[in-house]
């Protein structure tokens, strides 16, 4: 299938796997994006009990539901996983794919950053926020690098919803597809991604 990218396992010892996840775009040369060892690594096994019975307390104690846990160490490419299957909403770490499309989208748009967007007034429907950092100001133009800076360094969410609506929707889902997630709706709060999926946008 075109522009997705599918897990591969080639052997890299005897006694571990790679697992590859590629650019497949129907072209000849297939871009590595991700590569893990799947393999247990006894050396993680002390951190891994430790986190698992702090979650067990937690739990007990009332003052937790549920909770997952990814870890990967990116010298040796190993990881593991906590509740691995649980979900959820990944919140502020959703402003990584759009930065990530913008910055991707500029490579082949040369202007794009310097494009200068209208901000009117500050949004009412947007979840509330822990910011830092001055506010917009109401009714003039910021460019994209700009609201790109204020999106992540401040967490700035009238800053997100800018680019929001100006994205281009088409690169956005690309990107998910990519990476072997199912489409998001920008504007819908409640997708979920488990530990593992979420931190792709954070490796590649």
């Amino acid at each position: 299938r075109k522009n997705a990218a599918v897990p591969i396992a080639s052997p890299v010892l005897a006694s571990q796997h790679l697992e590859e996840l590629r650019k497949k775009d129907g072209r000849l040369v297939q871009p590595l994006l991700l590569a893990d060892i799947k393999e247990d690594e006894p050396s993680h096994e002390p951190l891994k009990n430790m986190l698992e019975n702090y979650i067990q307390e937690k739990v007990r104690s009332g003052e937790l539901r549920t909770a997952s846990v990814f870890f990967r160490n990116f010298t040796t490419s190993q990881s593991f996983a906590l509740n691995p299957s649980e979900q959820y909403s990944p919140a502020s770490i959703m402003k990584l794919p759009i930065l990530i499309t913008y910055l991707k989208d500029a490579e082949t748009q040369p202007g794009l950053l310097e494009k200068k967007l209208f901000f009117g007034k500050h949004f009412s429907v947007i979840p509330e926020q822990t910011r830092t950092g001055e506010l917009m100001q109401e009714n003039r133009h910021y460019t994209v690098n700009e609201l790109l800076r204020r999106m992540i360094i401040n967490s700035d969410n009238d800053a997100t919803a800018v680019l929001n609506n100006n994205i281009d929707m088409k690169s956005f889902l690309l990107l998910f597809r990519t990476l072997g997630f199912q489409k998001p709706d920008i504007r819908d709060w409640n997708y979920h991604l488990t530990a593992a999926e979420t931190s792709r946008f954070l490796w590649i």
